[in-house]
């Protein structure tokens, strides 16, 4: 499904988490049938959901890569080994930063410094199928809302994450989607706007990964205690100068696209 899915809609926007959520949905209700309900059992069962994570990112991954190796004309070999190499090197980061980070994860707190939305979400699920204390009203509404949402022809899966994710992550997706809803509109030719387009696809996985590895380098400095934990003040800190940098970053993604005056003959034969 995960393969599928990478070579449908890229391996980037595979509902992972959805996947997961899933898959231990129906194991735990496998061991709930089996009277398997103690608190080992729930171990086992995040265990299962690592294995399961973990065989979703990877199927998804590989698949996209040899479809690129297949794009660019590689060799299989020098895709399965510098597979290995980035495959190992994800598994040094990930547990690392999971070491790094166990105390700040561990916090419970009314505002603790991570929400883990994904991570809660699989909580509440596992441990009240177990127990039996599933809060089955709020899940009934939410399929009767997925089904609505089906018949109306939205995407149950984006309304689902709009739900789950706050919404300081979700309303940068919307601005990311104005931003490519102007290119479109301020672009009349259709060979030029593909291109626009499928250049500002790149610039946005530069975003993605370069905002990734500048978090990830963030936190572990707070943690670490390389950087204090101070936050701006006055202006700098106010919302007056959030909205001015969200101007300055959607103009450094759209001046450059924008600056693109000759279409590609991929776009031209398209």
């Amino acid at each position: 499904v995960s393969a599928r899915l990478a070579g449908t809609i890229g391996c980037s926007n595979a509902p992972v988490s959805g996947m997961t959520i899933a898959s231990l949905v129906v194991m735990t209700l496998v061991f709930a049938l089996m009277g398997w309900t103690a608190n080992a059992h729930n171990e086992i069962l995040l265990l299962f959901g690592v294995f399961i994570v973990t065989a979703i990112s990877v199927g998804g991954a590989y698949t996209q890569t040899q479809k690129v190796n297949y794009l660019v004309g590689g060799r299989r070999s020098e895709m399965m080994k510098y597979f290995m190499i980035a495959a190992l090197i994800g598994v040094v980061v990930v547990v690392g930063t999971t070491v790094i980070l166990a105390p700040q994860l561990a916090i419970k707190s009314a505002n603790p410094p991570f929400g883990l939305p994904q991570a809660n979400l699989i909580a509440t699920l596992t441990t009240g199928i177990l127990s039996g204390n599933l809060p089955w009203i709020m899940i009934i509404v939410g399929i009767i809302i997925a089904i609505v949402c089906w018949m109306l022809g939205l995407s149950i899966m984006t309304v689902a994450l709009g739900f789950y994710l706050p919404i300081s992550t979700t309303s940068i997706i919307l601005v990311g989607a104005l931003l490519k809803l102007l290119i479109e509109k301020l672009t009349k030719d259709k060979a030029l706007r593909e291109t626009r387009l499928s250049s500002g696809v790149s610039l946005s996985s530069g975003l993605i990964a370069g905002g990734s590895i500048i978090g990830l380098i963030g936190i572990i400095l707070h943690v670490t205690g390389v950087l204090s934990n101070r936050v701006p003040a006055g202006f700098a800190g106010s919302n007056g100068m959030a909205v001015i940098l969200l101007i300055i970053m959607a103009a450094t993604i759209v001046i450059p696209l924008m600056r693109i005056k000759q279409p590609t003959r991929k776009a031209q034969k398209q």
